[in-house]
């Protein structure tokens, strides 16, 4: 989720919690939901 928070630039512990169910280990083609940051 590092890679992916950094990519985005939003934090990683938004990311979990937009994510509740990818907290542990993603999944190669699962889809993840990002909020643009204000």
């Amino acid at each position: 989720l590092y890679i992916v928070a950094k990519r985005f630039n939003v934090e990683m512990q938004h990311l979990k919690r937009w994510n509740p169910n990818s907290a542990k280990a993603l999944k190669p083609g699962q889809v993840l939901t990002v909020y643009k940051p204000h």
